[in-house]
Order: structure tokens, then C-alpha cells, then sequence
């Protein structure tokens, strides 16, 4: 195996090159995507901001209105 989870979050992999680092993403991705997304709107700051949902929720509405449109 290329990668290992000591405990979640944390992900150690063999070597730092992009096809190990994919594959480490992606298997947590079919695992716990929820909290990978949770980890993406956390981001360096520690704190989830709000106002990202807001924006997504207001993109996501304002392009399925468009698909309705079409």
C-alpha cells in the first residue's frame, strides 16, 4: 500500500509524487467524503465559514434554475 491513516484526518504516503497523492484522495473520498468535504471548507483556518455554504447554495440554485430554463 502506497498510503496509511495512523488516525483520521491524517494520511502518510510512501513518496510525495502526484499519482500516490490521487489515489490517496480518492479512496477517502469513496470512504468519508462527508468529511472531506467538512476539511475543505475548514480549510488552514480551523473554522468552517459559513458564507462558503451561502455561495454554493446560491451557485447550485442559480444553475439549476438555468438547466429549467433550457
Amino acid at each position: 500500500m502506497d498510503y496509511c491513516r495512523p488516525s483520521y484526518p491524517f494520511n502518510f504516503v510512501t513518496k510525495l509524487i502526484p499519482e500516490i497523492i490521487e489515489q490517496t484522495v480518492k479512496d477517502l473520498a469513496e470512504e468519508e467524503a462527508y468529511w472531506l468535504k467538512v476539511y475543505h471548507f475548514v480549510g488552514s483556518s480551523e473554522m468552517i465559514d459559513e458564507s462558503r455554504f451561502d455561495q454554493l447554495k446560491a451557485k447550485h440554485s442559480t444553475e439549476k434554475l438555468n438547466d429549467l430554463d433550457d
